[in-house]
C-alpha cells in the first residue's frame, strides 16, 4: 500500500503522482492524499495530463 500526501502546485500533479504509484511494481493500492494549490483542470482538458508524452 502507498500513501501520498502532501501539497503540490497543480491538481495535474496529483494526477501524475497517483498514476505513477499505480504503475509501480508490487503496488497493490494507493491513497492519494494530495492537496493542491492550483486546480489546472480547466487549462489541461478532459482526458489530457500533462506531462506525459
Amino acid at each position: 500500500m502507498v500513501t501520498l500526501s502532501g501539497k503540490v502546485e497543480r491538481w495535474s500533479t496529483t494526477e501524475l503522482a497517483d498514476r505513477a504509484a499505480r504503475q509501480t511494481l508490487g503496488v497493490v493500492s494507493v491513497v492519494n492524499r494530495l492537496d493542491y494549490t492550483f486546480d489546472d483542470r480547466a487549462l489541461v482538458g478532459p482526458g489530457m495530463i500533462t506531462g506525459i508524452a
